[in-house]
């Protein structure tokens, strides 16, 4: 009895801690626009130098004039599409 007890609330543990983690993974997307610079060398690949050059060339008004800026590559590009929005 007390074994299938213990199994019961290992599995609450487990589905709990499942539907936690699936809600707390929600990412959400930054404007490249007005994310700061702490926001923007949080984005994969983009370290201090690169979040400084999207700094200094905005506003930013397409994907095009973002790819222009030295050290973004196709990967990078690909990354910040998922994480980023240019309005």
């Amino acid at each position: 009895m007390r074994f299938f007890l213990s199994l019961g609330c290992l599995a609450l543990v487990v589905f709990f801690g499942a539907s936690y983690y699936a809600t707390s993974s929600i990412t959400f997307k930054l404007d490249i626009n007005t994310s700061s610079y702490e926001d923007l060398t949080r984005l994969p690949g983009i370290g201090e130098k690169l979040a400084q050059e999207i700094i200094r060339n905005r506003p930013i008004s397409s994907w095009e004039q973002l790819d222009k800026i030295g050290g973004i590559g196709e990967r990078r590009m690909q990354l910040l599409k998922e994480r980023v929005i240019i309005r």
